[in-house]
C-alpha cells in the first residue's frame, strides 16, 4: 500500500499586473498657464528636486513691474518732500499719511508682482527621471495637453506592482498576502513580495479591486511593464 505522507500544499491565484513607481508627478504651472520661452530638460534626463525645467514668457510681467517701480519712486519722492515740509511745520498730517499710504500700497503691488514673476520659472517638484517631456518652445505650458502630461517625473527608487484582483477573491486576499512576481521583459523570473496596499472600492466596469506590492528598484524595470502575479491563496 502506498504510504500517506504529510506535505505542504500551496495554492496561488494567477493574475496579470503592471509595474509602476510610487512617485510619479505631472509638473504643473504654479501660476497661470503661459508660453514656454526656454526648455532646460529633455526626455530621459535625471533631474534633481528644485532643478529648473522651463522658463515661461515673462515680458508682460516685467513691463508691469517697470511701470510700478517708476510709480513707486515717484511716490517715495513725494513722501520725502512732504515729510521734510512736515518736519518744518508746513503742511497737514493728512497729506503726510496719504503720501505714506501711497508708498505702502505700491510696495505691496510690487511685492505681489515679483511673486507672480517667480512662477515663470518651473522647477522639478521631485528628483527622478523626466519620463515625459512633451512640450516645445512657443507652446502654452498648462501641465496637461490633449496628448497627456507635458512633463512627467518618475522617481524609480520606489517601485511597485499594481494588480487588479477580481471581486470574488476579496475574502482570500488581504494586506500582507504573499505574492510571487515574474516580470519577463525585465528578466525577472521570481520575486517574493507582500501586498502593502489594498483598494477600498470595487471598480464598476471591471468588478475588481486594486492591490499594490512594493518591489526593489531592479535594473531593467520600466513603467507599465507586464508582471505575472501569483497571490498565495492557501
Amino acid at each position: 500500500a502506498a504510504l500517506v505522507t504529510q506535505q505542504d500544499f500551496t495554492h496561488y491565484i494567477e493574475l496579470q499586473g503592471k509595474v509602476d513607481a510610487s512617485d510619479v508627478v505631472i509638473v504643473t504651472p504654479r501660476g497661470m498657464p503661459a508660453q514656454v520661452r526656454d526648455i532646460h530638460v529633455k526626455r530621459g534626463d535625471i533631474v534633481k528636486k528644485g532643478q529648473l525645467l522651463l522658463k515661461l514668457d515673462d515680458a508682460i510681467i516685467l513691463q508691469q513691474l517697470e511701470g510700478l517701480n517708476t510709480q513707486l519712486e515717484y511716490a517715495k519722492n513725494i513722501y520725502n518732500r512732504t515729510k521734510n515740509l512736515w518736519d518744518q511745520g508746513i503742511g497737514t498730517e493728512v497729506q503726510l499719511i496719504t503720501a505714506k499710504n501711497s508708498v505702502d500700497n505700491l510696495d505691496r503691488q510690487v511685492a505681489t508682482l515679483k511673486e507672480n514673476w517667480k512662477t515663470s520659472f518651473v522647477y522639478a517638484p521631485i528628483s527622478g527621471i523626466a519620463d515625459v517631456v512633451n512640450i516645445k518652445a512657443g507652446e502654452i505650458f498648462n501641465g496637461v495637453s490633449a496628448m497627456g502630461p507635458q512633463i512627467q517625473i518618475v522617481n524609480t527608487s520606489g517601485m511597485k506592482v499594481v494588480t487588479e484582483v477580481p471581486e470574488n477573491y476579496q475574502t482570500k486576499v488581504a494586506k500582507g498576502s504573499q505574492l510571487v512576481i515574474a516580470i519577463p521583459d525585465a528578466g525577472i523570473d521570481s520575486l517574493n513580495a507582500t501586498i502593502s496596499v489594498i483598494g477600498a472600492s470595487i471598480a464598476s466596469t471591471t468588478r475588481g479591486f486594486v492591490t499594490e506590492a512594493k518591489i526593489p528598484s531592479l535594473p531593467g524595470l520600466r513603467l507599465n511593464q507586464v508582471a505575472s502575479v501569483k497571490i498565495k491563496d492557501y
